[in-house]
């Protein structure tokens, strides 16, 4: 249980660092996070962090670091990277001013794109503190070769999270569309799975294009490689969902 892990935690703290054990229980400053045993338990698992830099993957993780960071007194650099719906769902849900003590304390922030750059400093984040750094790919495992053979069925190919934002179903309404419109063969793999399955099969269904369509669900990346590697050409379709949340 927590109270159990709180206890440890508790014990191996008073050891090392025992004015962490008095900060992580300041209900005034931290509230239910104090009070709850939560930051305790939290602060013991990463007091013997012994590293040269911290990197905090989200904004929520790297918030919550923030604060074990100031209990625990620890000085390493750090930086923190955003991914999507840490900068567009958690704000839109929370407001705008979630992260300003983040903003204030963490020295460096990375983001996916310039768009998304853009959106962070309207959240208050200092441009100064703001890079663009893409998540990148081994091309060489991206092997490129001329696959479009005029006498087979053209191959698509998409990656996602079945989930709103990633934009599917649009993706499966334009493919209906390109159906009714031309009589060049052609078939799409969708690889990825999420809460939108059901209703995205349901979808396809509907619109008369489940012959079309090749649903892997789940797929290992070196399996994912070799079906791209197959396809003639790649789609990557995206929104902004109705409860904030984008790319």
């Amino acid at each position: 249980s927590r109270a159990i892990l709180a206890c440890k935690s508790a014990m191996q703290l008073l050891k090392t660092n025992p004015i962490s054990v008095l900060r992580s229980l300041n209900i005034i400053k931290y509230g239910a996070d104090a009070w709850s045993l939560k930051l305790l338990c939290y602060t013991g698992q990463i007091s013997t962090l012994d590293t040269d830099v911290v990197h905090c993957h989200y904004g929520k993780i790297a918030d919550q670091f923030r604060v074990l960071r100031d209990i625990l007194g620890l000085k390493q650099p750090w930086i923190t990277t955003f991914y999507g719906s840490d900068v567009s769902h958690i704000p839109h849900q929370k407001g705008k001013y979630i992260y300003c003590e983040l903003a204030l304390a963490c020295p460096k922030f990375l983001v996916m794109s310039e768009d998304m750059k853009r959106r962070v400093i309207a959240l208050g984040f200092n441009p100064e503190k703001v890079f663009v750094h893409p998540v990148g790919i081994f091309p060489e495992n991206y092997s490129f070769g001329e696959r479009l053979n005029h006498q087979d069925p053209i191959r698509l190919a998409t990656v996602a999270r079945l989930v709103e934002k990633k934009g599917v179903d649009d993706l499966l309404c334009a493919l209906a569309e390109v159906k009714n419109r031309t009589a060049r063969e052609f078939i799409c793999t969708i690889i990825g799975d999420g809460p939108l399955r059901e209703p995205l099969y349901k979808l396809a269904h509907e619109r008369n294009i489940d012959d079309i369509i090749k649903w892997t669900g789940f797929m290992r990346q070196e399996d994912m490689i070799n079906v791209l590697s197959e396809a003639d050409i790649y789609i990557q379709p995206s929104k902004t969902a109705a409860n904030g949340d984008m790319e």
